[in-house]
Formats: C-alpha cells, sequence, structure tokens
C-alpha cells in the first residue's frame, strides 16, 4: 500500500527514528499483519509504549509502511515482523520513524471509530476493536 504523501509530510515532520532492538524478556510475538492490534494490547499492560509511523519494508527495502510498534523511548521493538533466527531474538533490518501515542487514546480511538489504527484508518471489525483494548471505554463522560 502505497502511503498518501500527505501523511508522510505528517509523520515525518511530528515523528523522530527510532533503534531497531531485540525483543525485550517478556514481550510476546504476534502474527505479521497484526501489528496495530498486538502493539496496542501489549502497551496497555504500561510496559512498553505505541508509536505508530513510517517503517521500511524488510523485504524489499524501497517501500515505505503504515506501521505500528513497541518503544522504551529509544528502541523499536518490532513483535510482528518476524527476527528470530534459531530461537535468538536479532533486530528487523529495518528504519523506523514515528509518532509515540498515549495508548489510552488509541485504543479509545480504535474502539470508537473501529479503524485498525490511528493513522492506517482501514475500516475494522467492531468485535475485533473491543477485543483489542477491553474495558476501555468508547466514549468520555
Amino acid at each position: 500500500m502505497q502511503v498518501r504523501q500527505e501523511l508522510q509530510d505528517y509523520i515525518l515532520k511530528n515523528g523522530r527514528d527510532y533503534t531497531p532492538a531485540p525483543l525485550p524478556p517478556g514481550m510476546v510475538r504476534g502474527k505479521v499483519g497484526d501489528c496495530f492490534d498486538h502493539c496496542t494490547i501489549l502497551a496497555l499492560g504500561r510496559k512498553w509504549r505505541y508509536v505508530e509511523g513510517l517503517a521500511l519494508d524488510p523485504r524489499d527495502r524501497e517501500t515505505w509502511i503504515l506501521h505500528a510498534w513497541l518503544t522504551d523511548g529509544e528502541h523499536a521493538f518490532d513483535p510482528t515482523w518476524m527476527a528470530d533466527v534459531l530461537g535468538k531474538e536479532i533486530p528487523v533490518p529495518t528504519i523506523y520513524f514515528g509518532i509515540e501515542m498515549d495508548i489510552e487514546h488509541v485504543a479509545e480511538f480504535m474502539i470508537s471509530t473501529r479503524y485498525k489504527s490511528v493513522l492506517d484508518n482501514a475500516w475494522r471489525d467492531p468485535i475485533a476493536a473491543r477485543a483489542a483494548a477491553p474495558g476501555v471505554p468508547t466514549n468520555r463522560p
């Protein structure tokens, strides 16, 4: 999927780069393609922070895609692009540039709008949206 120029410009203006790193202990891998849901669920646990932005596709090294990952403020921990070689975690060889987001706002947005993420606004199943963030209210009082 090609990222719209306006969205690329927004991310480049408001984001920053993150250094790829191996998954830290306790971070569970999710399925390839489930980056937004999986990272939201893990970030709701409050151990890591949620980032959405642009990542260079490691398969062709020329395509930038909208993606989500987790951070400690400096590193990109990517639990949905496979980087496990013979049982050992290695960083995904790519470039990450994104915007750190408040996870409660992200989860609320995903549930109330039924979008799969803040930046990649594709329609999604409302049951899956609620499962991505159980207990987060859909409206604010």
